[in-house]
């Protein structure tokens, strides 16, 4: 990932770990493989059970984790990012380790709603076995945010087993689309952008 932190400001100042998991699945009806990374801290007593999840934005970067990472890490916030799109970036800058990625277009709803009831789950390879996740939050920062924005209508059918919403509440920021009403809480950020654009 492309997230660098100065030295004193870093997730080694807070005691966090980052740990990349590869996850495979079936969504819109084929096979997928696609990478998620954790940051969490190190010692998983220390995690206050709130994640921040979020579809990695084109540019390489976790935005949300990024421009928050000073709050989510003193709070003890578990930071999850997801491959949603096409792993080209990813397969050219590190083609053994990446080769077999594969996300075609319209699994980014499926891969989401399955990554996060995986990580909400019992499993043995919930990649956050040992931290108690009390809340999962999806967010996003413009390219992001529209992850966020289309995922809406499928987190009223993608569900976990006993039907609650698989994700606790939405946050997409630098966005001015008219959001769809859900049934858990949201919170849109429209920028400055967005209010000279006439979408605010």
């Amino acid at each position: 990932t492309l997230m660098e932190l100065k030295a004193g400001d870093d997730l080694a100042h807070f005691n966090y770990v980052t740990r990349e998991y590869f996850v495979s699945g079936t969504a819109n009806g084929q096979p997928y493989k696609t990478r998620i990374v954790i940051r969490k801290p190190s010692d998983n007593s220390k995690a206050s059970g709130l994640v921040l999840a979020e579809s990695m934005h084109p540019s390489g970067n976790p935005w949300m984790f990024h421009f928050t990472h000073r709050y989510s890490m003193t709070e003890g916030h578990v930071g999850l990012e997801m491959l949603t799109t096409t792993p080209q970036g990813l397969a050219e800058a590190n083609p053994e380790r990446y080769k077999d990625l594969a996300v075609a277009n319209g699994q980014a709803n499926e891969i989401i709603a399955q990554v996060g009831a995986l990580v909400k789950s019992n499993r043995p390879d919930n990649p956050l076995a040992g931290v108690a996740v009390r809340k999962m939050v999806l967010a996003g920062s413009s390219a992001s945010a529209a992850v966020v924005v289309n995922f809406l209508p499928a987190s009223m059918v993608q569900r976990l087993a006993d039907m609650t919403p698989i994700y606790d509440g939405f946050m997409p920021t630098s966005n001015g689309t008219n959001l769809r009403k859900v049934d858990v809480p949201m919170i849109q950020v429209p920028t400055m952008r967005e209010v000279f654009q006439g979408a605010g």
